[in-house]
């Protein structure tokens, strides 16, 4: 095995040296199409399948919104802005945590050799040639939970910096689970799957922890530690999954050590391309996390925050203005009402005294006359 930068060395190496079998021509397309007939096999009940998943996933998300987490957050008492994150938070905490424990049985129940030798991924290939039960409805509910999150993202989920992004990494991830499960490259997608869910596991952890922590108007210590806890494993388990494991159990195996074992596999560069793809994602998403570990090294960030929302600081800010506003007013109607009354009260009072000695001047008249 190389070196973490050797791998890309060799891979870069191999594809210069397949290129001259496996040019890629102007009728890219039309070539793409045509190997598709030759070597995918998805039928009419699969795509029924993800289909039926997505939309349920999609009712399920709402009636859980409706009936569930938002009268939890209303009844805990969350600030107006946790009330509207802690929905979408709890629905992905619960699926990503689901579907790990799932994947994780899949992989080390059944197919533990895929993890500890990924070779093994491309010793055995055939087309068209029959998934195990347990991986196809895996493939299913993930392509299915994707899908939904498609829809999602532009209509349910809070809209942030990276929403495009993130829609563009829906996309690609359903078209690479398809396009894997087509062509029978699904033992390298179960990699993929397992390298990436636990991050989105901590992910959400750590955002349910934001959420808890101001609850009745008030700070709680324990939450804080534990959004602590969160975003450290999250960050580590985001470098060492998919910046360093990602690398060796699936760039490698497939960009370089898959040519020797089946040097007429096809979609080398394409099916490559998109896992390089993915991986320089990985790494730009990863810049947010260095960027919000140095906000609070700094001191420009108090605590862990989504430096991705958008308006959040503005948000944050006009209610500020907007209890200040109101402050100042209650103190104004409260200075011009005790003014007032002690102005009503000097004037009562110099009455009276003016009155005594009215009376005074007349009670002496009388005596005088």
């Amino acid at each position: 095995m190389s070196s973490y930068f050797g791998i890309f060395r060799s891979i870069f190496q191999t594809a210069v040296d397949v290129w001259p079998k496996r040019r890629i021509r102007w009728t890219f397309l039309a070539d793409f199409a045509n190997d598709m007939r030759q070597y995918g096999r998805i039928s009419s009940y699969d795509i029924t399948t993800v289909c039926t998943f997505a939309v349920v996933f999609t009712l399920l998300r709402s009636i859980l919104t409706t009936y569930v987490f938002k009268p939890f957050a209303a009844s805990m008492k969350f600030t107006p802005k946790n009330n509207r994150k802690f929905p979408e938070s709890m629905w992905k905490f619960l699926y990503y945590f689901t579907m790990y424990i799932y994947t994780c049985v899949v992989l080390f129940g059944k197919h533990s050799e895929l993890y500890e030798d990924p070779r093994t991924c491309w010793s055995v290939w055939a087309v068209g040639m029959s998934i195990p039960s347990d991986i196809y409805y895996l493939y299913c509910i993930q392509a299915s939970f994707y899908i939904h999150s498609i829809y999602a993202t532009l209509f349910m989920d809070t809209w942030r910096k990276d929403s495009i992004a993130m829609i563009i990494h829906h996309f690609l991830t359903v078209f690479l689970l398809c396009f894997s499960f087509a062509v029978r490259y699904y033992k390298v997608g179960v990699l993929v799957l397992f390298l990436h869910d636990l991050c989105d596991v901590f992910l959400e952890f750590t955002k349910l922890c934001v959420c808890w922590k101001t609850r009745n108007n008030k700070k709680h210590y324990w939450p804080s530690v534990l959004i602590n806890v969160g975003f450290l494993a999250f960050s580590f388990s985001w470098f060492y999954f998919r910046l360093y494991v990602f690398p060796y159990k699936v760039l490698y195996p497939s960009g370089h050590y898959a040519v020797g074992v089946l040097p007429h596999a096809p979609f080398y560069y394409f099916f490559n391309g998109l896992l390089l793809f993915l991986f320089s994602m990985n790494l730009w998403w990863f810049h947010f996390i260095i960027l919000l570990i140095w906000r609070v090294a700094t001191g420009k960030s108090p605590e862990v925050e989504d430096v991705r929302e958008v308006g959040t600081p503005q948000e944050e800010q006009g209610s500020e203005d907007i209890d200040s506003h109101q402050s100042k007013r209650m103190n104004g109607t409260a200075h011009l009402i005790t003014n007032g009354s002690t102005k009503d009260s000097q004037a009562i009072t110099n009455g009276y005294v003016q009155d005594i000695h009215w009376r005074q001047r007349q009670t002496e008249n009388a005596s005088d006359s």
